[in-house]
């Protein structure tokens, strides 16, 4: 009923007039007239409707082209330079970019019209794209090439090289009229530049008329000619190589490809031309064994140098002799690096003898190669050297094997040039192995690295003839000489003084052989844990006394690379003279190295001037109304001066009253307050006074150890403590700055600990920091050197506890001895006592008579007092 309404001319000029006015309308009345699947017949006569021809009444199709928009027919897409707006966004950016390209919006077309028409890689709107780019490209007078290159980018190029890959791949089972509509384009598709080639080089890419493709991947060699022409190696894993053979790109068969470009070989194929080179002689090998292989194939390969000797370097067949042939061999054995093909291209022996190498062809020998051979066999027979060699030519690997493991080659005994040390060891391996073997010898060049372990050959081969012993010829494996290494430890024990300098010549010859070749067998070092590494001050004999060489044996644990400071007390050791030069093979042995942190050091602020006349005043006593006293010497100055530079002075004097002179004192033995020693504070009142510093008495010098530094380190981290105290930031800095630019020479493994409690104690940030640091990066080195100190804190403490003990059974003993003592007096005492008694009782019975008898006559004349007796005047 909608149908025969809209045939009406009322009814058309009605709705033609709505849809000037509101032209979504259009969208409503095409959904309702003309459904998905309805029969377009009955909709002939219909105003503004689609007819069944495909013509429209009139302009209802909105379009774009550039940034004008305009409604046109349905006849207008067909006949304009326009495409249907894609769904996919890449596509629609790449049409909005070509100049003169319409797109018509698809949002009131019929839905099966729009459904058809979705994207660029429908059939029609394909072909409807690339007719409008034919079209425009002429209307501009430039090939679509230039007309695309000039408004599309890398990415738009891409999105085209898709849509076309997409369109060309899919089955061939097509309508005739598209595959003609398909060739008709086909000019246009293939001059499109759109396909990468292998030149990395450049960005260039081409066009399907120009590119190449290679049958065979491994043929793509960077040497060749025409290299850029070849499509890159991902289009060819991919459908963009079915797409470019649809468009007529031309497909390289083996044969012309190797005669064409693969054979403008380079004269070496060393280096990174070796791998590639071999998969051509396969790839020679195979186009060879087909069949239909042309002529000038052939030809080609018998004209050029393809075939590459001992040196890699090539050479034509007609140069090259049979590997397998015995008097080839013979005859050219000296030159065997330029006459004979590589050993890696000798498996495709059969190819080089069908191309032209030399052979003997049924037991006939060619006259012009026998001649050849003759003339070379002269020509050594007149020399010398190489006799011997040709003897044993014919000799194979297993041959040589069982030659080797025969004892035939008496050892020497020892003789009195010998080295005195060695006399014993040597004499007693000649009496234990008289005879060597070819695999056994050891050259006497070597005897100072392990002549603890072998003996050696009165008469040595030479070293070509060792060469087939297999390995190192005529060297000592590195187990053996670690072995020898352990021997010479043990020996030092019973060394003599007169045997110190050819000792440490040995030992450091055996040192420097491990050094340069422990890297070729890393797993012979089996002592780890033996203290093999002579860590002395010194490595020349006549400044090393045998106490040094008995005593500075440490185990490989115990050192540490890459420091300067040496730890006495503690486990660890830093590299002494005697192994600094070893210090690659220690490393690689698995020696831990010193980590010092890089830090930035901190800049210096600007001092505080102070006028050179009240410096002078304090120097002479003048105004001066402070005193502080420390250690038992004075110092003085002007609390004015203090005040203004230290804020804890200015703190610590009031300021409303009157100065009057008054004495500060620093009691060291008071833990509650705080003590400054007097270089501290009289460095501090010089820096508030602007007067000169002594730091030498603080700073590092060549040469100095650690009980020379160790005070200055003192002076500066007081000096510090007191720069805090005083709060004077410049001083506090420029001392900062000094420990830590001698970081090296003040601090180590041994006390960076404490270093970093003073430094905490001191607030100093940057030092703390720098200890942290320290101690993370060489942890196990810290930890050890503190264990090594607590254990010679544990072991003093050990030997005081044995003192006391001692100490208190002497004590014990004596208090025991002075009781017995006691003990007897008091029985001699009670012994004294009685007999006193007994006499006391016998004069007092000799007084009594006395004075019975003279009393009466001389009494008057003594007195008893005190029990004395006393003549009076």
């Amino acid at each position: 009923m909608l149908q025969k309404e809209f045939k009406a001319d009322r009814s058309g000029k009605v709705l033609e007039d709505g849809l000037l006015r509101d032209p979504s309308v259009l969208g409503v009345m095409l959904k309702l007239t003309c459904p998905v699947g309805s029969n377009l017949d009955e909709l002939d006569g219909c105003n503004i409707i689609p007819l069944a021809d495909g013509t429209i009444l009139g302009p209802v199709f909105r379009s774009t082209s550039g940034d004008s928009a305009e409604y046109r027919t349905f006849d207008d897409l067909e006949h304009l330079t326009a495409v249907v707006t894609p769904n996919d966004q890449d596509e629609l950016r790449m049409c909005k970019k070509m100049p003169g390209l319409v797109l018509f919006n698809r949002k009131f077309m019929p839905e099966g019209l729009g459904h058809q028409e979705r994207g660029l890689t429908e059939f029609s709107s394909f072909f409807r794209l690339f007719r409008a780019i034919k079209a425009l490209s002429a209307a501009s007078g430039e090939p679509p090439s230039t007309f695309l290159g000039k408004s599309l980018d890398g990415q738009d190029l891409k999105v085209l090289r898709c849509v076309i890959t997409t369109v060309t791949t899919r089955p061939k089972d097509l309508e005739s009229s598209i595959m003609k509509r398909f060739q008709d384009l086909k000019l246009v598709l293939t001059s499109i530049p759109l396909w990468k080639s292998r030149d990395n080089l450049t960005a260039h890419l081409m066009t399907a008329s120009e590119a190449l493709i290679p049958v065979s991947e491994s043929l793509m060699v960077p040497w060749m000619q025409d290299y850029g022409s070849f499509i890159h190696s991902e289009l060819i894993r991919d459908l963009s190589c079915t797409c470019l053979m649809t468009l007529g790109a031309r497909s390289i068969s083996r044969d012309y490809l190797i005669r064409k470009h693969v054979l403008h070989l380079p004269a070496s194929v060393s280096g990174e031309f070796w791998r590639p080179y071999k998969e051509i002689v396969n790839e020679i090998s195979m186009e060879f064994a087909n069949p239909n292989k042309t002529v000038a194939f052939v030809k080609a390969i018998r004209e050029n140098a393809i075939v590459a000797d001992q040196n890699k370097q090539l050479h034509l067949l007609a140069d090259v002799f049979d590997h397998q042939d015995e008097v080839f061999v013979a005859a050219f054995t000296t030159f065997d690096k330029t006459r004979f093909v590589h050993e890696d291209l000798r498996h495709h022996r059969q190819l080089w003898i069908d191309i032209g190498m030399r052979f003997v062809s049924r037991g006939h020998y060619n006259p012009e190669d026998y001649l050849q051979c003759l003339q070379v066999l002269r020509n050594r027979l007149n020399q010398a050297e190489g006799q011997d060699g040709n003897i044993t030519i014919h000799f194979g690997a297993s041959h040589w094997h069982g030659i080797s493991n025969v004892k035939v080659f008496s050892a020497r005994a020892t003789l009195q040039s010998e080295i005195e040390h060695r006399r014993s060891t040597i004499t007693q391996l000649s009496l234990d192995k008289p005879r060597l073997s070819l695999s056994e010898i050891v050259l006497y060049d070597y005897v100072a690295i392990c002549w603890s372990q072998t003996s050696f050959a009165v008469l040595e081969p030479t070293k070509d003839v060792l060469k087939n012993a297999g390995g190192e010829p005529g060297l000592p494996s590195c187990g053996m000489v670690w072995d020898h290494l352990k021997h010479l430890r043990s020996m030092a024990a019973t060394l003599k003084s007169s045997e110190i300098k050819e000792f440490l010549e040995d030992l450091n010859a055996t040192y420097l052989y491990l050094q340069e070749n422990h890297k070729k067998n890393s797993l012979s070092f089996r002592y780890p844990s033996e203290d093999l590494w002579l860590n002395a001050n010194t490595s020349q004999g006549q400044y090393l006394s045998l106490q040094e060489i008995q005593t500075s044996w440490v185990k490989l644990q115990r050192l540490v690379l890459s420091t300067s400071i040496d730890n006495e007390h503690g486990r660890m050791q830093p590299l002494r003279q005697s192994l600094a030069k070893y210090e690659k093979l220690l490393g690689a042995l698995g020696c831990p190295s010193i980590i010092y942190p890089t830090i930035n050091l901190p800049a210096t602020g600007p001092g505080f001037s102070m006028a050179s006349l009240i410096s002078k005043m304090r120097v002479d006593g003048k105004g001066v109304d402070l005193e502080y006293f420390t250690e038992g010497r004075r110092i003085r100055a002007h609390r004015l001066i203090l005040t203004a530079v230290s804020p804890t002075c200015y703190a610590q004097f009031p300021q409303n009253l009157p100065p009057t002179e008054e004495t500060i004192t620093f009691d060291k033995s008071d833990p509650s307050a705080v003590y400054l020693s007097y270089h501290t504070l009289s460095t501090m009142i010089h820096f508030a006074y602007h007067e000169e510093i002594d730091w030498t008495v603080m700073q590092v010098m060549d040469g100095e150890d650690k009980h020379e530094t160790e005070p200055k380190l003192v002076l500066l981290l007081d000096l510090l403590h007191g720069a805090q105290y005083w709060q004077i930031a410049a001083l506090k800095q420029q001392v900062e700055q000094r420990i830590l630019s001698a970081s090296r020479k003040f601090i180590g493994v041994w006390n960076v600990v404490k270093v970093q409690a003073r430094a905490e104690e001191s607030n100093s940030a940057i030092l703390s920091h720098f200890c942290s640091q320290f101690i993370d990066e060489n942890k196990g080195a810290v930890e050890g050197s503190n264990n090594g100190e607590d254990e010679r804190k544990h072991e003093d403490e050990r030997k005081h506890e044995d003192e006391r003990k001692h100490e208190d059974e002497r004590k014990h003993e004596d208090e025991r001895k002075h009781e017995d003592e006691n003990e007897e007096g008091d029985e001699l005492e009670d012994e004294s006592e009685h007999e006193n008694e007994h006499r006391d009782d016998h004069d007092d019975e000799e007084e009594s008579d006395f004075e019975e008898e003279f009393g009466e006559e001389f009494g008057a004349g003594f007195s008893d007092e005190d029990g004395g007796l006393f003549i009076c005047d």
